[in-house]
């Protein structure tokens, strides 16, 4: 059965940035450690191949990903489409953070072509809309990125107990999740997920992909938390 829901991925981005400033606001989503697979990727692939200066957290959510990297020395841009998290943000990093807020279906980043060495956009995209909004962001990622630049992405697959148990496909392939009564999540969210590894190197076109894996765990309420995860540059 169709999900019901918005008819434009506009109106999907609006929800989910809605949701998540709520969850932000009550501390219900406030992660304090950086995410193990981009200090993995940083320190086994980026740092001893790449010169890096300047990095974008697209998505940054409450800055957790961003406090890693800033501590490596880099400089550290965040972006993310609420006003709450990044003043969650201002108050973890200071009155000197660099903080971007964004319009919640972004077509075009705030920065200028080219100025990008890492950018970091991780568990963010598939909350933007449908395939043909992820490949323009996608494009617009590419825009940004440096010559020989990457980008660090992950993105959520269907195996995700999120859409398994509770997903119901809409319009292009748009997935409204809603959660039962009880469960420690309410909210309904809208995600579209990457069917394989083929999938997720189409859709991130023209970035070119070097390592695609995923991470997978169950426990408790939680029968899979399968994520793609990424690896890709943009070539010379």
């Amino acid at each position: 059965m169709d999900a019901s829901g918005p008819e434009d991925t506009t109106s999907h981005a609006d929800r989910n940035v809605e949701r998540f400033s709520r969850l932000f606001a009550a501390g219900s989503y406030a992660p304090k450690y950086p995410a193990e697979w981009l200090i993995r990727a940083h320190n086994g692939y980026i740092r001893p191949r790449s010169q890096v200066r300047r990095v974008l957290d697209l998505g940054c959510g409450t800055g957790n990903n961003a406090l890693f990297f800033i501590e490596q020395g880099y400089e550290v841009h965040l972006a993310d489409a609420s006003n709450t998290a990044l003043a969650i943000c201002r108050d973890r990093l200071g009155p000197g953070a660099n903080l971007h807020l964004l319009e919640p279906d972004w077509e075009e980043l705030p920065f200028e072509s080219g100025t990008i060495d890492l950018l970091i956009a991780n568990q963010v995209l598939y909350y933007l809309g449908g395939e043909t909004r992820l490949r323009s962001a996608a494009r617009e990622i590419a825009r940004v990125l440096a010559p020989g630049g990457h980008a660090l992405v992950s993105m959520i697959g269907p195996k995700n107990f999120y859409i398994s148990e509770f997903g119901e496909k809409g319009p292009d392939d748009v997935v409204l999740v809603n959660f039962p009564a009880g469960f420690r999540i309410q909210d309904p969210e809208y995600v579209f997920p990457i069917k394989d590894e083929q999938h997720f190197a189409a859709v991130l076109a023209p970035l070119s992909p070097i390592s695609i894996g995923y991470f997978d765990h169950a426990l408790l309420d939680v029968t899979s938390s399968f994520h793609w995860l990424g690896i890709f540059r943009l070539d010379v």
